[in-house]
């Protein structure tokens, strides 16, 4: 036959083949349908296979762990340590509990054992713990103990906020707070112990003393919390400034110590300059007062030009309205100033300057005899 028949024929055989071997396959594990599919559809049946083993694998652990939390022996009353006895018992054959093997636990701190159980605790602040592993304050013991908490917060804001603040954190006499809160207090008794965790406890001969630790967070006022910070800066910035200060007499002394001529001129200088800069600044003030009182005596020259004006009565009233709390400031104006202004009103040709005997005194007198200025507002020249 030619190549094309035999390529024709060849195509059904191996597709038959292939369906045969796989029910044959299958058919000899029982399982030819699954085989089956998973020659037709090899990527979903092993997908599906996973899914089965890993919600198989989930049942298992959960019946597991259901088992050993309901069994006896896992956790529970038979994990429990089994406490030696508090007191041993006077009677005749007495074993104490727990004392075969070695086994025993020491009785918890506070409580007492019996039976090898933790069956009370010595303190009425105290009760056994749900677990029966310890001895836990009671309920009204946290309500105290929350009571002594925020009255120290308030003591401690209080000391802290003020103008002179401890160092640290204070500690207050415990029988304040009990004169404090008397109904809460006044019966409570501080045991050794009780307060050790959360707070500062110190024992005197005066008596115990509470307050709170350094890591206590205290939720300070914003007022309160600003003047801290401003207060810590400025004593960074102080301690900052004495060390540079130091630092600078340092230099200073090892400068003037290697090259002391020099050192020398350049102080001369800087006091010279000093001296200089309070010079001009001081004639500074002193003209611009003498502007000033010399606009006053203008004023007071142009409110009544028809009158003479004693020159010692305008310079009296001047002083006092300038200087009225400080005799000290008349006086320095009367001998520095008023002389510069009597000298400006001499060469002024507005105002006529004579002579008066009054009262048997004579006396410098002003009068204003040019027309009135239309601008009269007080001017600094």
């Amino acid at each position: 036959q030619p190549d094309e028949y035999d390529d024709i024929d060849e195509e059904p055989i191996v597709v038959d083949n292939v369906h045969s071997n796989s029910a044959d396959y299958g058919g000899k594990n029982g399982g030819s349908t699954m085989m089956a599919w998973y020659y037709r559809y090899p990527l979903l049946t092993t997908l599906f296979v996973a899914v089965i083993i890993i919600v198989a694998a989930a049942a298992s652990s959960i019946f597991l762990l259901s088992n050993s939390s309901m069994s006896p022996g896992s956790t529970g009353a038979s994990d429990k340590p089994c406490f030696l006895d508090s007191y041993a018992s006077d009677e005749e054959g007495y074993v104490a509990s727990c004392s075969e093997g070695g086994n025993g636990v020491a009785c918890p701190s506070g409580g007492m054992c019996e039976g090898g159980k933790l069956v009370a605790c010595f303190s009425s602040n105290f009760e056994v713990s749900e677990t029966g592993v310890g001895c836990l304050p009671t309920k009204s013991t946290n309500d105290t103990i929350d009571v002594i908490r925020t009255i120290l917060e308030e003591w401690t804001i209080r000391d802290q906020c003020s103008p002179t603040p401890s160092e640290t954190l204070p500690v207050f006499p415990y029988s304040d707070l009990q004169v404090f809160k008397p109904d809460v207090l006044g019966e409570w008794t501080l045991e050794r112990g009780l307060l050790d965790e959360d707070f500062v406890i110190e024992y005197f001969d005066d008596g115990a003393f509470v307050g709170l630790p350094e890591t206590h967070g205290i939720q300070y006022p914003l007022a309160c919390r600003v003047n801290k910070s401003a207060k810590e800066a400025f004593e960074v910035i102080g301690s900052g400034l004495i060390s540079a200060t130091i630092s600078l007499v340092q230099l200073s002394y090892i400068a003037i110590k290697a090259y002391p001529l020099v050192s020398l001129i350049g102080l001369l200088a800087v006091l010279f300059m000093r001296r200089k800069q309070e010079q001009s600044r001081k004639r500074s003030l002193i003209l611009q007062a003498v502007a000033q009182a010399r606009q006053l005596s203008y004023e007071r020259l142009m409110d009544d030009p028809s009158q003479s004006h004693i020159v010692l009565h305008i310079r009296d009233e001047i002083a006092m309205e300038l200087h009225p709390n400080s005799k000290k400031d008349r006086h320095r104006m009367n001998r520095e100033v008023w002389p510069r202004v009597v000298s400006d009103v001499h060469a002024d040709n507005r105002v006529r300057k004579c002579t008066k005997i009054l009262e048997g005194k004579q006396r410098d007198v002003w009068q204003w005899i040019a027309a009135p200025s239309k601008n009269r507002g007080l001017k600094m020249d």
